[in-house]
């Protein structure tokens, strides 16, 4: 998502890779869309680290 290789969409991409990433490895996530794209700005920014990222999305796991 920083290497912006779409004109446009890069955020949106990174956050369906995330959630088809977890699904396949049979997790779901469930994030508020509010807080989602908040997180995915973040992570873009630079302010979440990549351990930071994990423990947040482990925050967030749903039953299927």
């Amino acid at each position: 998502m920083k290497n912006h290789c779409f004109h446009n969409g890069d955020i949106r991409t990174a956050y369906l890779v995330t959630k088809s990433f977890l699904m396949i490895n049979g997790e779901h996530l469930k994030m508020e869309r509010e807080y989602a794209v908040e997180f995915i700005v973040d992570i873009a920014k630079g302010i979440h680290s990549i351990d930071a990222t994990a423990r947040i999305l482990k925050q967030f796991p749903a039953d299927r």
